[in-house]
């Protein structure tokens, strides 16, 4: 019966091409066939049946649109307007909760409002005699001071005790929110070995006036093509005293996250659990910056100042991860002072430290020569962040790809459930 029905307007569209006015149908230039069988670009809709999905959101059965099975239900805004919808998140069910994730968006969004309804049939959602739904009727209305109730995360919602029927509609109003990290520092690097060496920024001498041989970081750090986002030079930093590494020579090297677990060959030598501290100190401190001076005790000096420089800060380095204000010919210029500096305000402000967007997160490079571990080194690469969302508006569930209301509006609704 479906297939008469679609032949059926089929060839009712090909007649109007080949043998009407211009004057008997209206729609979109733009608009594509499948998109006038559907109804989509008239905002008409031929019938009442839905997409199905299962019972942990992902699509099982197609009725419209080019979703492919197994997919989860996704919201969209701006279908009805002439651009093609804008993706502001999932909706995944788990029990008798729905549970909303922005974080699956183009984008970053935040909700205002949250409307959802369950229904045996169509004809019980709330809706006008025109066949618009009427959103502030629906069953499940969350306004901007509930939402705080259902708030699992900055972009996660779980609403519970949801009785699931036949057919739903989801609809959310959204804005744009703050940019945010990417989840999951665990798996931005490769898991391969890289290709990587280290060499001088120049040669501790001559001596260059008041900033001495100073230097932006201890070594440059080069990563092979085969470092993935990492390729490329960076400014490096030594986070293993007693082991050495030849400059300019090639190493393959397991990368980590500064904030994953770390092999324990590396672990039993330094001190792991102060890693946030390092984030900190290379996310806030940089060669030539002038900091509080501090007594020995990390009480202020007055008001004066004190130029650091990069040999205080892999200092600095050393002394947390390795309990010790090392000293090295390769640092190039420092001073007690410039180091204590560094180490008291590290120590007052980086426990507990996560990099966000416009920041840095250090990565692990461990070199091996054979069996041999050599000098472990750290570099640091720009967050990856999402964006802020493009516009405010309104989203439906399967907005892009489902049946909507019978009304003049783009709602769209789903259904619930799959055939055994």
């Amino acid at each position: 019966m479906k297939r008469f029905v679609y032949l059926l307007v089929l060839f009712s569209f090909m007649f109007w091409v080949t043998g009407c006015s211009e004057d008997g149908l209206t729609v979109s230039e733009d608009a594509s066939i499948e998109e006038i069988l559907l109804g989509k670009a008239g905002n008409k809709n031929p019938g009442p049946d839905a997409n199905y999905f299962d019972s942990n959101g992902n699509l099982c059965l197609i009725n419209y649109g080019w979703q492919d099975t197994g997919t989860p239900l996704e919201l969209w805004m701006g279908v009805g307007n002439e651009d093609a919808g804008t993706k502001v998140g999932e909706v995944t069910f788990y029990d008798d909760c729905v549970v909303i994730d922005l974080t699956k968006a183009e984008g970053v969004y935040d909700l205002t409002a949250i409307h959802m309804e369950f229904v045996a049939n169509y004809e019980d959602f709330p809706q006008t005699k025109k066949g618009n739904p009427i959103n502030g009727k629906f069953m499940y209305n969350y306004s901007a001071e509930k939402l705080n109730t259902i708030r699992m995360s900055p972009s996660v919602y779980k609403i519970c005790g949801i009785d699931f029927s036949e057919l739903g509609a989801i609809h959310i109003d959204a804005i744009p929110g703050e940019g945010y990290p990417i989840p999951d520092f665990e798996n931005l690097f490769p898991t391969e070995m890289v290709t990587m060496s280290v060499m001088n920024y120049w040669s501790p001498e001559p001596d260059d006036g008041e900033r001495g041989n100073a230097r932006p970081a201890y070594f440059k750090l080069n990563i092979g093509e085969d470092g993935g986002i990492l390729a490329g030079e960076h400014e490096g930093w030594c986070i293993d005293y007693n082991a050495d590494i030849t400059r300019l020579q090639e190493y393959s090297a397991y990368v980590f996250s500064s904030y994953e677990s770390l092999p324990t060959e590396l672990t039993d030598k330094i001190n792991e659990e102060n890693l946030d501290k390092i984030n900190y100190l290379l996310n806030t401190f940089a060669d030539g910056d002038y900091i509080q001076k501090v007594n020995e005790d990390c009480s202020p000096d007055g008001i004066e100042t004190v130029m650091i420089t990069s040999g205080d800060m892999q200092r600095a380095i050393w002394y947390f991860l390795e309990d010790e204000a090392f000293d090295s010919h390769f640092l190039g210029p420092w001073s007690t002072i410039g180091t204590n500096a560094v180490i008291c305000a590290v120590e007052a402000n980086g426990a507990g430290f996560m990099p966000g967007c416009g920041e840095y997160i250090l990565f692990i490079a461990i070199p091996k020569e054979g069996d041999v571990l050599k000098q472990t080194v750290v570099g640091k690469i720009p967050v990856p962040c999402r964006e802020p969302g493009m516009g405010s508006g309104t989203a439906w569930a399967d907005g892009k790809y489902g049946i909507g209301f019978l009304g003049s509006n783009w709602a769209t609704y789903f259904g619930t459930g799959c055939a055994d």
